[in-house]
């Protein structure tokens, strides 16, 4: 097992079936991480999925590690794929309990003309789950951020390659709604973990807000990313919504 000074703070290239055995039982008290999904992101599976059953047996090895490093009053949010979201929700089950389904309404997203006959998605979901029904750690929202109404985040996607905090990442999601789960859910100092860290922006909206981060991504080009952003990151990310804002 490795000790508490040699993972914390740390981005780690390696798969999270092979790193996260080497962190210690109950030691994480936040998770929030958004694995890639069957249908959208196969491009950053490992090659041996290939089937929807292949994709929940290897959801489950690093779920169960996911539910062992979780402290008691712990908490994991993850995105969910969601042609494949009652599968994955699930699964989940049997291990974590179920808080909240979560929703990503992304504001002013260019509607294209579909290529194939179907709809063209607005939302993606977050699960929130926690390792105990009654014990978690909640911090209210509305003491930073303002009020929130609702599950629904209605968050603009500026997040592409040339607009905003977009860094080139094909799945990477929005500094203040990462923020805003890891203000709820820890405490300054708490480690926060993310097992498929992509562009890191779990762990520089974790850094911003005083908390500590592990980071694991597979492909070295992500970890360099990740390491690059938090060289950079700094609380005016955060702050520049007004505190009535609604979100």
């Amino acid at each position: 097992m490795l000790k508490k000074e040699e993972y914390a703070d740390k981005v780690f290239c390696s798969s999270a079936e092979t790193l996260l055995p080497k962190i210690p039982d109950g030691s994480i008290p936040l998770v929030v991480t958004d694995p890639p999904y069957f249908t959208a992101c196969k491009e950053l599976l490992p090659n041996e999925i290939h089937t929807l059953g292949d994709y929940l047996s290897w959801y489950k090895r690093w779920l169960e590690e996911i539910q062992r490093v979780l402290t008691d009053d712990g908490s994991f949010y993850v995105f969910v794929p969601p042609l494949e979201f009652a599968e994955v929700h699930m699964l989940i089950k049997r291990y974590l309990y179920q808080r909240q389904v979560i929703s990503w309404v992304k504001l002013n997203v260019m509607i294209r003309q579909p290529t194939a006959r179907n709809y063209f998605p607005k939302t993606e979901f977050v699960g929130f789950y926690t390792k105990n029904e009654k014990n978690l750690t909640w911090n209210m929202l509305i003491k930073k951020y303002g009020l929130q109404q609702s599950c629904n985040f209605m968050i603009e996607p500026t997040i592409y390659k040339g607009r905003g905090e977009g860094v080139g990442h094909p799945t990477q999601k929005p500094l203040k709604m990462c923020a805003k789960f890891i203000y709820a859910s820890s405490n300054e100092g708490d480690i926060v973990l993310d097992p498929f860290c992509g562009s890191g922006t779990t762990l520089v909206a974790a850094k911003a807000l005083g908390r500590k981060f592990i980071g694991i991504d597979v492909k070295s080009k992500y970890c360099k990313l990740s390491r690059r952003r938090l060289g950079q990151c700094s609380m005016k990310d955060l702050e520049d919504r007004p505190k009535n804002a609604m979100f």
